[in-house]
């Protein structure tokens, strides 16, 4: 039998250590002394499910969250953590604030019934979910997801929904044999969510760049949007037309294909202050430096971009003095010459380079209010402290597995 994951003698320490979090690695043999563990945040990796004794269980299963209900506001159910449970759990947290589930076959009609009822829930987090509409469902392809109104987070990334040939009400399903008759991306229908402030969505079809659109228009409290939808193109820049609630803005797409965007007028929107900005091929460079632009008050701007984009970010930063942090990672930075010296206001700077060597120290020394430098080496995976103090004046060094992490002394 597997070892408990805490025992009475050691719960205190175990939870100061985890801060109030536990990994349910196999709740249904753990033991918990729930009186004095005030346990707010579980993660539900897996579940040791026998077929033949699945109503045992569910009803151990369920009598173990049970215990946690004064407390618990987070559940973060992983993968192969079976669908049935994931029902008993909504079953039993009606308060539920904070619910991530990544990873799962889903059946798309019960989980809409049980969003529809957490009625208190702040954040949710769909992430590389399998939703299932079965053939026999009553409600067919027409399942629609309400979600609940208290939603102040909503992250949707890269869920596919499917159309089985089998009843839902088998248990457990055979995911083995489980054939589908099609598959889709997921699209959820926009909603009014009038407590909605941090809004993801990423989705590679056709379909999200105006579920996006329509999501900011119908939710104007949002101030953070971060989406992924596939090619860059029109659809994609009218998202824009929407973003005047905006402060903080990350977009990204696969390919170029906007010879078309020449005509697009962006327009100014003055409530953003952070923008990140991926896969940023020459044409799209140019929209991404029209957009910052039309960002008077930017003050942090990250940015992933293609080689051939190197002579274009120093004419960028040139117009942007107002600047407090800045991200530029690229696999290849060797000698780029980053320009600082129109960024008055920089605090704090990300570069990622192939080796230390090929950066001149010197030009951050300038920055007069500089204090933070993050250098990511992609090659050099010696300890590069030592090479950095005999360059680099007044600073402290400490080198991290990955990274080099530089303070102003």
């Amino acid at each position: 039998m597997q070892e408990p994951l805490y025992n009475t003698n050691q719960r205190t320490e175990k939870l100061v250590e985890s801060n109030n979090r536990i990994d349910y690695e196999d709740l249904l043999n753990s033991e918990i002394d729930t009186k004095s563990a005030k346990v707010n945040n579980i993660v539900c990796k897996s579940t040791n499910s026998e077929p033949g004794n699945i109503q045992k269980q569910l009803y151990q299963f369920k009598r173990g969250l049970t215990s946690f209900q004064p407390y618990l506001d987070t559940l973060n159910i992983g993968p192969e953590f079976k669908h049935y449970y994931i029902l008993e759990a909504f079953s039993v947290f009606p308060n539920l604030k904070n619910l991530n589930i990544s990873c799962n076959i889903i059946p798309l009609s019960p989980l809409s019934k049980v969003l529809n009822q957490l009625t208190y829930l702040e954040s949710l987090n769909l992430s590389s979910n399998y939703f299932i509409i079965f053939n026999n469902d009553e409600e067919g392809s027409d399942i629609q997801i309400n979600l609940p109104t208290s939603l102040k987070s909503l992250h949707i990334s890269d869920c596919i929904l499917l159309a089985g040939e089998t009843s839902e009400t088998s248990m457990p399903l055979d995911y083995s044999s489980l054939r589908t008759t099609f598959h889709d991306y997921f699209n959820l229908p926009p909603q009014h969510l009038p407590n909605l402030k941090n809004f993801t969505y990423r989705n590679i079809n056709r379909e999200a760049a105006p579920i996006v659109s329509e999501f900011l228009e119908l939710n104007p409290t949002i101030t953070y949007l971060s989406t992924h939808t596939g090619s860059f193109s029109h659809p994609t820049a009218r998202i824009l037309e929407h973003c005047q609630n905006l402060q903080h803005l990350s977009l990204e797409s696969d390919f170029s294909n906007i010879e078309h965007l020449a005509r697009f007028r962006i327009p100014e929107l003055p409530n953003i202050t952070s923008i990140k900005f991926n896969y940023t091929y020459k044409d799209e460079f140019l929209f991404l430096a029209n957009l910052c632009l039309n960002c008077p008050n930017l003050t942090d701007l990250e940015l992933n971009y293609k080689p051939y984009c190197k002579g274009m970010i120093n004419s960028l930063l040139s117009q942007l003095s107002g600047l407090k942090s800045l991200t530029l990672t690229n696999d290849c930075i060797q000698g780029f010459q980053l320009d600082l010296s129109t960024l008055p206001e920089l605090e704090q700077i990300k570069v990622d380079v192939r080796s230390v060597d090929y950066i001149d120290l010197k030009k951050f020394e300038n920055s007069k209010k500089l204090r933070n430098i993050t250098l990511i080496p992609r090659l050099q995976k010696s300890n590069v402290k030592h090479n950095l103090e005999d360059k680099f004046n007044n600073w402290s060094i400490i080198n991290y597995v990955g990274k080099v992490q530089c303070y102003k002394n």
